[in-house]
């Protein structure tokens, strides 16, 4: 198949190229005017644009299938970066040009707890863009995974390096809120397998890695992967880190909102494992996954 991946020079993105790739597909990139993200070149058929109004420019468009990966987790209004704009917008500039040119496989990344009344305003948009996808008229398929990880991811990557050079890890609450971090590999496999298997079409995936563990846990496993135990954690009010991030989420370097933080204490995970049974893949276990990529502490 050609496959058009828009959002495909971010973390999911690069892993997902390179597996379609492996697969047998070929790939045209969808990217901003001007983006300084890297392109790896030898998985890609051909670039195009999508310019201001977020419609694709450029290109003949051969192909077969488009999957969305576009997605932001903060939003910075005075530079017109909006969830609205990136869940919203452009999924629906990419449904409509599906539509136009007669592309009918349309797979879409959105994230697990997404619902219509949900308190964010991150969940809330990816929701929107999930019924425009559903109400297409496409042959689509919806994946919400949890926390992804693997070779260059931000979380387990971020709080790897805290670990080794901070004595003690600032943890948000009480650090008993759950997550199901799920392996990367675990995720190209299931855009892969909805490619072709008509038994994706009109489904929507809400799926996990294969342990539920505390947010401490999390901290705990990736110490004992880089050899630093224990990990020391000192548990912050939320009250009081939603303050602070309130004032220090203007700068763009700062790492979480108190949207985010909202989000993490509510945990994340499912007891569904549908996914599992239609990938015919067990999931990658946490410990080992991150054992592939993290370097013991010197």
């Amino acid at each position: 198949m050609i496959v058009l991946i828009a959002g495909g020079t971010g973390f999911v993105g690069k892993h997902l190229t390179r597996a379609l790739a492996d697969a047998g597909h070929k790939i045209i990139l969808a990217r901003r005017p001007g983006s300084k993200a890297p392109t790896p070149q030898d998985e890609i058929i051909e670039v195009v644009n999508i310019d201001p109004r977020q419609e694709i420019v450029g290109g003949n468009f051969n192909a077969d299938a488009i999957i969305n990966l576009v997605g932001i987790i903060r939003e910075f209004p005075s530079r017109g970066i909006t969830f609205h704009k990136a869940h919203f917008e452009v999924t629906r500039s990419l449904v409509d040009f599906a539509r136009r040119a007669g592309i009918p496989h349309f797979l879409q990344m959105s994230a697990l707890g997404v619902k219509p009344d949900a308190e964010s305003g991150y969940m809330r948009t990816k929701y929107d863009g999930e019924r425009y996808v559903r109400e297409s008229g496409l042959h689509w398929t919806i994946f919400r995974p949890s926390l992804i990880f693997g070779p260059g991811d931000h979380v387990v990557t971020l709080f790897n390096s805290l670990i080794r050079r901070l004595p003690v890890i600032g943890v948000v609450g009480d650090g008993q809120y759950k997550l199901q971090p799920v392996h990367i590999s675990d995720v190209c496999a299931g855009f892969i397998r909805a490619l072709t298997d008509q038994r994706a079409r009109g489904r929507t995936f809400e799926f996990g890695g294969l342990e539920i563990m505390t947010f401490d846990r999390m901290l705990d496993v990736i110490g004992e992967v880089i050899g630093i135990t224990p990990v020391r954690k000192v548990h912050m009010p939320v009250g009081l880190l939603k303050g602070v991030s309130s004032v220090l989420m203007r700068l763009p370097q700062y790492p979480i909102s108190p949207e985010q933080i909202d989000m993490l204490v509510k945990g994340n995970y499912t007891v569904d494992v549908s996914y599992y049974d239609f990938v015919q893949r067990d999931p990658v276990p946490f410990k080992k996954g991150i054992s592939d990529y993290l370097a013991p502490a010197k």
